[in-house]
C-alpha cells in the first residue's frame, strides 16, 4: 500500500512545471483514510467538486462556472436538491483536455491591412 506522501508525490509528477492542484477536503481526508486503510462508502464514490471549489482551481467567479454548467461543458453535471451544482472530477478532467487541445487563434499582424489596401 502506498504511503500518503507516495501519492502526493505522484500527484506532483503528473502536473505540468509551475501547474497547480486544489486538493478539497474530501479529497485529502480520502487519501489519509486510505493509509490507515480506514475507507469509508463515501470515498468509494466517484469525486464531484461544487461551483466554489472550481472558481477556485481556474481562477474565475463562480458565476462563471455556474454559466459553464449551464451550458453543459462540465458531462454529468447535477443540480443538488436543484440548488447547488455539482460537478463529477472526470468531467472537469475532459474539460481541461478539450481546453489544452483547441488551437489557439492565430495573433493578426498590424500591417495585414496594407496587404488588403494594395491588393485592390
Amino acid at each position: 500500500m502506498k504511503s500518503v506522501t507516495d501519492r502526493l508525490r505522484e500527484l506532483a509528477e503528473r502536473l505540468p512545471p509551475g501547474g497547480s492542484l486544489t486538493l478539497t477536503r474530501d479529497a485529502l481526508l480520502d487519501l489519509a483514510a486510505a493509509e490507515s486503510g480506514d475507507r469509508s462508502d463515501h470515498a468509494n464514490a466517484p469525486p464531484e467538486l461544487t461551483v466554489p471549489e472550481l472558481a477556485g482551481r481556474f481562477h474565475r467567479s463562480p458565476s462563471t462556472i455556474r454559466d459553464w454548467c449551464e451550458q453543459g461543458r462540465f458531462e454529468g453535471a447535477y443540480k443538488l436538491n436543484g440548488r447547488d451544482w455539482r460537478i463529477p472530477e472526470a468531467a472537469v478532467n475532459a474539460f481541461v483536455a478539450r481546453q489544452r487541445r483547441q488551437p489557439q487563434e492565430p495573433l493578426v499582424r498590424l500591417s495585414a491591412w496594407r496587404a488588403v489596401r494594395t491588393a485592390k
